[in-house]
C-alpha cells in the first residue's frame, strides 16, 4: 500500500471515530485506535510504518520439530490424501486465524486520490462546518487556488483544483456534483468502518 493511500484511509477512520459510528475494533486492533483518534497521520505512522512494508507471505514444509514456533500453526497432512479435499480442509482450519488486519491492508482496485479525498472534505464542509453545497464547492475551489504558489514550487506535489460555481451553466448541476461526492464519503465511511477501503461507492 502507498503511503497516500493508507493517510486517506486513515483520514476516512479518524472521521468515522470522531462521530462516533460504529468500528470493527477486531479489525483495526493493530490500529491502536485511541492513537487515532487524537494523533495526526505522519505522527501516527512512526509506530506503525510495517502497515507500509509488510513481511512477505512464507509458508515453509516444517520438516523438524525444532522449526516449530508459537507464532506457526502447525498442520499434518496424509500423504494419501485427495489434494482438492485437503486444500478445502487447510483453508476451513485457517480461517480467521490468519493475521487479516495488521499486514493485509489491500485496496481491491486503485483509487482516485484526489477524488477520494475531496469527497471526505466535501462532508466534512456538510457535516462538520454546516456549510451549503455552493459555499462547499467555492470553499474548496479557493482553498486549491491558494495553494497554486505552492505547487507551482514543488516537483513532487500533483497540481490540484476544484471547479467552481461559474464553471457551470446552471446551479443545479453544481449542487448535485457537491451532494454526490458527500453522499460518495458516506458510503466509504460506512466501508472503513468494517475494514473495508474504499469498497462501492
Amino acid at each position: 500500500m502507498k503511503r497516500q493511500e493508507l493517510r486517506i484511509w486513515y483520514q476516512y477512520l479518524q472521521t468515522a471515530l470522531k462521530h462516533k459510528k460504529k468500528v470493527n475494533k477486531e479489525f483495526y486492533k493493530d490500529w491502536h485506535l485511541t492513537k487515532v483518534k487524537t494523533q495526526k497521520f505522519d505522527t501516527w505512522l512512526e509506530s506503525h510504518k510495517d502497515f507500509l512494508n509488510p513481511p512477505k507471505t512464507i509458508v515453509k514444509e516444517m520438516k523438524d520439530k525444532q522449526d516449530w514456533s508459537d507464532n506457526s500453526i502447525h498442520l499434518r497432512v496424509n500423504k494419501a490424501n485427495n489434494y482438492e479435499e485437503s486444500i478445502k480442509e487447510v483453508r476451513n482450519i485457517l480461517s480467521g486465524r490468519l493475521n487479516r488486519t495488521r499486514f493485509a491492508l489491500t485496496i481491491q482496485r486503485p483509487i482516485q486520490q484526489q477524488k477520494v479525498d475531496d469527497y471526505l472534505k466535501c462532508w466534512k464542509g456538510y457535516n462538520e462546518k454546516n456549510k451549503t453545497y455552493v459555499e462547499i464547492g467555492e470553499s474548496l475551489h479557493n482553498f486549491y487556488k491558494t495553494k497554486q504558489k505552492t505547487y507551482a514550487k514543488s516537483t513532487k506535489l500533483k497540481r490540484r483544483k476544484f471547479p467552481k460555481l461559474k464553471d457551470y451553466a446552471d446551479e443545479l448541476t453544481y449542487l448535485q456534483i457537491i451532494k454526490r461526492y458527500v453522499q460518495k464519503a458516506d458510503k466509504i465511511l460506512n466501508n472503513v468502518c468494517s475494514g473495508e477501503f474504499t469498497g462501492q461507492i
